[in-house]
């Protein structure tokens, strides 16, 4: 093993501030530094700045070392000798260090260390994509693909139906079996828990879409701040959240309940036509939707504060309208075009030359 893989084994694991190797010569006794702890090294001896991404060093083989320990003793550095040795095979072996606990550990030891370290990692790593989390599962059993897991389920007795077009009868049996739990649900309709709330669900939107056609229900879902028509959630600024609207539907809210007739009423009109048109000039303030003058649609109080009168449909539309045709060409006749062509290119021939 390479003396610079030594010492990056070692700073890996151990954290010693000096790392001293011998070379392998046999007949060299000089020690090299590794590791940013050379640049110490090469302050307190006068040495040569270390290079390269280990951080060589040569120390000097003046001072023997006995002299170097004795130094960083004195200097209160962590560190670690390796010295070369020839047996049956070539390696080192720690002779000297600040930690006694590693005395006589040898480069093989350090070597076959890293080495089952880094297999006991490949093992992790194997055993994760093994038992990675599957995306689909069902019984126990796990599927990383949805057409095995829709087969498995097909097979089962209790969700044969599932993934299969919803049937009429279904939906009448789920819309009457207010008193049945969703668990009780899949289990009579052959189907998975998550699928019968994901029906529930859509059922219950479209039967309140169906009573919204109620004026109680209607209004008082814009009181909540709902869509009657989409029973999506209304944004802030929307015209059916206008003071005026708001007030007007309270009023109306109120006549029903208290069963006075529309004409008792402080303003005898129709609900819902008369309120937007009185409301149609304050529709401009900040925050509020404004009405198109082409199509008589609300579109964002933000463009009508730039000027624009019109939804962003009809503004297209009238520029596309404005907007010259390719097949119109250009005005004038053919000898006219050509003589402008000729004066433009003249003139810049001119400016070229400096005229």
């Amino acid at each position: 093993m390479q003396l610079a893989h030594i010492s990056r084994r070692i700073t890996k694991k151990y954290n010693f501030e000096i790392i001293c190797i011998q070379g392998r010569s046999a007949s060299s006794k000089d020690f090299y530094s590794y590791g940013e702890g050379s640049n110490k090294l090469s302050k307190d001896f006068n040495l040569n700045q270390p290079y390269g991404k280990n951080f060589f060093l040569q120390l000097d083989s003046i001072l023997s070392i006995d002299k170097y320990e004795e130094h960083f003793k004195k200097k209160g550095y962590s560190y670690i000798f390796l010295e070369h040795f020839i047996e049956d095979k070539s390696y080192h072996k720690v002779t000297r260090t600040s930690d006694k606990d590693i005395l006589g550990l040898t480069s093989l030891q350090i070597e076959k260390e890293f080495e089952d370290e880094k297999l006991l990692k490949k093992e992790r790593s194997l055993s994760r994509k093994i038992h990675k989390t599957s995306l689909y599962s069902f019984k126990g059993k796990s599927f990383d693909d949805q057409e095995s897991y829709r087969k498995s389920l097909a097979q089962s007795p209790e969700t044969t139906n599932a993934y299969k077009p919803w049937t009429a009868e279904e939906e009448e049996i789920l819309q009457s079996s207010d008193n049945k739990t969703v668990k009780e649900l899949a289990s009579i309709l052959r189907r998975r828990t998550g699928a019968i709330r994901s029906r529930l669900n859509k059922i219950d939107v479209k039967n309140d879409k169906s009573k919204f056609a109620n004026d109680n229900l209607f209004f008082s879902s814009i009181l909540k701040g709902i869509d009657p028509i989409t029973a999506e959630i209304l944004p802030n600024g929307h015209a059916w959240l206008h003071p005026k609207i708001i007030s007007d539907i309270k009023e109306h809210i109120k006549n029903i309940k208290t069963n006075k007739p529309q004409s008792q009423t402080k303003k005898n009109h129709s609900f819902a036509a008369p309120a937007i048109s009185e409301s149609k000039d304050k529709l401009t303030q900040p925050g509020v939707d404004s009405v198109c003058s082409k199509c008589g649609e609300l579109f964002n109080c933000d463009r009508a504060n730039l000027g624009y009168k019109t939804c962003l449909a009809c503004g297209e539309n009238e520029a596309h309208k404005n907007a010259p045709k390719l097949d119109e060409g250009l005005p004038g006749t053919r000898e006219e075009n050509k003589k402008m062509r000729g004066q433009v290119w003249g003139e810049i021939r001119n400016r070229s030359k400096g005229n």
